[in-house]
């Protein structure tokens, strides 16, 4: 068996405090990690601190960043547990995605409706977790409880299937990484 990881954050950008007043969710980013030691970690996100976009499909970094302004942040990691083929599938796709990562865009339109619950799919355009949905959905990984275009980051912490390995504040997550190389439950 192998591990997929899903890591929610919830950070104190303008665009997470607007997500956090509209939903009322502990958590409004998402990113994922075929890793133990959550790097690489995938997602749709800004590219630099300032300014805020453009946004697109990249690896994002525990220490660089949003992350590095914001290390008391809190969040929390999944994990699912997968067979070979369900985690090269998802590997795969993630890895054909970074590719092309030139043509994915952020999907502004497509957070603003999912905050409506409204489903809306553009081609190459996906949010955070619209994205981390994308690839365990095409993966047949897990099944979600909403289409990947209405899933929230906090949708994720709902899903039974999914172990929490650990909640707290990211310096605390990357203070476990470091000295453990690993996360603790």
């Amino acid at each position: 068996m192998r591990t997929i990881y899903i890591v929610l954050t919830k950070s104190g950008t303008y665009l997470s405090k607007f997500i956090r007043a509209v939903t009322r969710a502990n958590y409004t980013h998402a990113s994922m990690s075929f890793e133990e030691k959550l790097q690489p970690l995938y997602s749709f996100s800004r590219f630099q601190t300032f300014p805020p976009l453009p946004e697109g499909l990249h690896n994002e970094e525990l220490d660089v960043g949003v992350y590095k302004k914001y290390s008391h942040i809190p969040c929390a990691v999944y994990k699912i547990e997968v067979d070979e083929e369900t985690y090269q599938k998802a590997k795969g796709e993630v890895e054909k995605m970074l590719e092309n990562a030139d043509y994915y865009r952020f999907n502004i339109i497509g957070l603003w409706l999912c905050g409506c619950r409204i489903p809306f799919t553009r081609k190459r355009y996906y949010f955070c977790s619209q994205f981390v949905s994308h690839i365990l959905e095409t993966a047949n990984a897990i099944e979600l409880p909403h289409r990947p275009s209405l899933m929230r980051p906090s949708d994720y912490t709902k899903i039974e299937s999914l172990e929490c390995v650990f909640e707290g504040r990211l310096d605390e997550l990357k203070a476990n990484l470091n000295t453990y190389n690993k996360i603790l439950a």
